[in-house]
């Protein structure tokens, strides 16, 4: 069986955290960060509330990191940034409302996708991190995708397939924004001939950091 069709991330595409470039990946952009390379020189305590910066370090960094990016993607001051939520948690900015975005985090990555065309889902996860999904993995799978990651010898090939199921099925639940997880082993994702992930409707667009972690990209057609 032949590895996903993503494509390898350099380490270039990891965004500075004062710079936060956005990639583009058709009409939808992401910034990549790493978490441990972030240096808090003050910038948080201007853009954040104090309860917000009572939270444990990786949230208000991610907080504090949403504010940032999207500030520099709209070319507005980030303490200015009205967020709010959907019936379902699902964020948005009433001052912009044709943006959508979305924010995942794993272990030390942080990443957002962002468009002004369409919906967008994220989802990061460190090959790390399976060790703890792959205990529930089983019931969030369908028998026809447990099936198929059974029939993969190599380990490292089934955990970052797995890793792509998975994280399909987050961006999925992120991008429609209906909160439930409930029911995702319902249904399969197929394989294409490119060995992509397809749901109609939707267009998923994966990514790999070498050995490192995988990403899913999901976004409406």
């Amino acid at each position: 069986m032949e590895l996903l069709a993503a494509p390898v991330l350099a380490s270039q595409i990891f965004a500075d955290a004062k710079s936060l470039k956005f990639s583009e990946c058709d009409a939808c952009s992401f910034v990549i960060v790493k978490l441990d390379d972030i240096k808090n020189e003050g910038v948080y305590e201007s853009i954040l509330t104090r309860e917000q910066l009572r939270l444990p370090q990786q949230k208000f960094v991610s907080k504090a990191l949403a504010r940032l990016a999207l500030g520099r993607l709209l070319r507005v001051e980030p303490s200015t940034l009205r967020f709010h939520a959907n019936e379902n948690g699902k964020p948005f900015l009433s001052a912009e409302p044709r943006l959508s975005f979305n924010v995942s985090h794993s272990q030390t990555l942080w990443v957002m996708a962002a468009s002004f065309e369409r919906s967008v889902g994220v989802d990061l996860e460190t090959i790390k991190s399976w060790e703890r999904l792959e205990k529930i993995a089983a019931r969030v799978f369908s028998p026809d995708e447990n099936r198929l990651l059974s029939e993969i010898a190599s380990e490292p090939l089934r955990v970052q397939t797995a890793l792509a199921m998975w994280t399909s099925k987050e961006a999925l639940v992120k991008l429609e924004g209906n909160g439930l997880f409930e029911g995702l082993a319902e249904f399969s994702f197929s394989l294409n001939p490119t060995r992509c992930l397809q749901r109609p409707g939707v267009d998923f667009k994966h990514f790999t950091g070498k050995a490192d972690f995988v990403m899913t990209l999901a976004s409406s057609s």
